[in-house]
């Protein structure tokens, strides 16, 4: 799936680098009735990208399932992590009061949306009868501070161990 020969594993080393690390692997779940997710990004803001996220779908999502809306251009913009901080999702709107530009993931089974961790989205409410099964994939990218890279887990495990954690 994200090997790197494979299309996700390009995708993922184009955007995050070769020195980027596995820092999540889980499933979302969202059953029938679920009610939607307030509106947030997977990472505090920075200058630069610290996570990339990989949905994949292992179902078609349909729009009454409730699909990830992504906000465009959000994670380009510390206003917009501001204004949300603040518990004020209005303070998106432009000058206007027009709402940012946003999409919703409507993926057919095997599908994969790529983001940025700073960018704002949402699950929707899950009005089907279905489940609604998200496998996703986080890594980090390595940074300057020496955060992120595979030094860094490795590192990680080496404390643990010294201090008798397993």
């Amino acid at each position: 799936l994200a090997a790197s020969d494979a299309p996700l594993g390009r995708a993922f080393a184009a955007v995050a680098g070769a020195d980027a690390t596995l820092w999540e692997c889980a499933a979302i779940v969202s059953a029938p009735g679920a009610a939607p997710q307030i509106l947030h990004a997977d990472a505090t803001w920075t200058e630069r990208p610290l996570l990339v996220t990989s949905f994949v779908a292992l179902q078609d999502v349909t729009r009454e399932m409730g699909p990830t809306r992504f906000v465009r251009g959000t994670h380009t913009d510390p206003a917009h992590a501001a204004a949300l901080a603040d518990g004020d999702a209005t303070g998106l709107a432009t000058a206007s009061g027009t709402p940012p530009p946003s999409c919703v993931a409507l993926l057919q089974t095997g599908d994969a949306a790529l983001y940025d961790g700073r960018l704002l989205h949402c699950g929707g409410a899950n009005r089907s009868d279905a489940l609604r099964i998200l496998f996703y994939l986080t890594l980090r990218l390595a940074t300057d501070d020496g955060v992120g890279g595979a030094e860094t887990l490795y590192d990680l495990c080496g404390r643990l161990l010294e201090d008798g954690a397993s």
